[in-house]
């Protein structure tokens, strides 16, 4: 047994945990079609609505994806922005207020 630990960077709004929300992504967890998010499986703090600029892979296997350099274009950020808005809406139309902030890039280290 160990820790999976990854660096992410992701344009996006990061909330407090929400369980409503949460039982809601569990029901269409396999769906291949949902928006970027990342739930703080372990503590149950946060979770981050948004796309994932950068996934470093998992740090417990050692450096998965060989150059753990990435540009980010930042031109592109409010294009990002509205195709994540958009799609987070037709999947969580009943959450959509969980994005009522506006996007940001958070770079942090998740363990799950």
């Amino acid at each position: 047994m160990g820790i999976s630990t990854h660096v992410y960077a992701i344009l996006g709004v990061k909330i407090p945990w929400n369980d409503e929300f949460n039982d809601a992504h569990e029901q269409v967890y396999d769906d291949s079609d949902l928006p970027d998010m990342i739930f703080d499986g372990m503590g149950g703090e946060y979770t981050v609505l948004g796309k994932i600029l950068f996934d470093s892979g998992d740090f417990r296997w050692g450096f998965e994806k060989g150059d753990v350099w990435k540009t980010i274009d930042t031109t592109k950020f409010s294009e990002i922005e509205r195709e994540y808005r958009d799609a987070f809406s037709r999947k969580f139309p009943q959450f959509t207020h969980l994005l009522n902030q506006p996007f940001e890039l958070h770079v942090f280290l998740h363990w799950s």
